[in-house]
């Protein structure tokens, strides 16, 4: 897997944890809607993802033709327009006064078929690990392990850009990984599958984003982890166990959360 991009769920040394797993009798070969919606409270651009889920053999296919719209308690809507560079994406570029106490319902309709979802907003707690990294030589470092597994007082995903475009224009310049902390622990967190390394020089800029989770999204990305290591992806076929807060049996999850984040240089 190459280092550029996103690398979703890589470079993760993960709690995997015991999982009520809710069969939906879904036929292997059987295709379902796909959505991907975290909104975050201070987001200037929303994006939601709309897809089809495939099988092992397939691409994930763009769904183009949705409507999607987000609620607020009052009734109001914003409604999300068809993102032309990013298939399958739906955005919304005006600000959204997210309401920290309020809760939120995203409309996604699909060929005629509406898909609801309902979420609050996630907290976050405003502060990040040190981040700290290995040297390997003079000019080259590579992340360890600085999100804890297990913190009792709170769960969170904690996003890593790293960006060295500035020092090699020409090569492979970024990446991004994510890390999880959840508030239950289990023997599988002990036990952590083998994770990619990233290795890059001094001078590198490094963002780390947290996000805040609801007690649900952090089931659904528990259970995504752990589907994801066994298939290569949380939306194949394969993937009929995995929890929803949508409708229709479709795939995915719709959550909001509070972000903090932070910006240094690596020395």
């Amino acid at each position: 897997m190459k280092h550029s991009l996103s690398i979703i769920l890589c470079l993760c040394v993960l709690l995997l944890s015991c999982e009520n797993r809710i069969d939906k009798d879904l036929q292997f070969g059987e295709s379902k809607v796909a959505i991907d919606a975290l909104l975050t409270v201070d987001a200037e651009t929303q994006l939601v993802r709309v897809s089809q889920s495939s099988t092992l053999n397939a691409g994930i296919e763009a769904v183009n033709n949705a409507a999607v719209t987000l609620f607020d308690e009052s009734g109001f809507s914003y409604t999300f327009t068809e993102d032309e560079a990013t298939p399958g994406g739906y955005i919304y570029d005006m600000d959204i006064d997210i309401d920290m106490n309020s809760t939120y319902q995203l409309h996604v309709q699909v060929d005629g078929v509406l898909h609801t979802a309902e979420s609050g907003v996630a907290e976050v707690v405003k502060t990040i690990p040190e981040a700290q990294y290995q040297v390997i030589d003079s000019v080259t470092r590579a992340l360890t392990e600085f999100i804890p597994y297990f913190t009792e007082e709170e769960q969170a995903m904690y996003r890593i850009d790293l960006d060295w475009s500035h020092l090699q224009p020409d090569t492979t310049n970024k990446a991004r990984v994510y890390y999880y902390s959840f508030n239950d622990i289990d023997v599988g967190s002990l036990l952590p599958g083998e994770t990619e390394r990233v290795l890059f020089p001094v001078g590198t800029i490094i963002t780390i984003s947290k996000y805040g989770l609801t007690d649900d999204f952090a089931e659904f990305l528990r259970a995504a982890i752990i589907e994801s290591r066994w298939t290569g992806g949380i939306y194949f076929n394969a993937s009929s166990s995995l929890p929803t807060n949508f409708s229709q049996e479709a795939l995915g999850y719709f959550s909001i959360s509070e972000t903090f984040s932070q910006t240094f240089t690596v020395q």
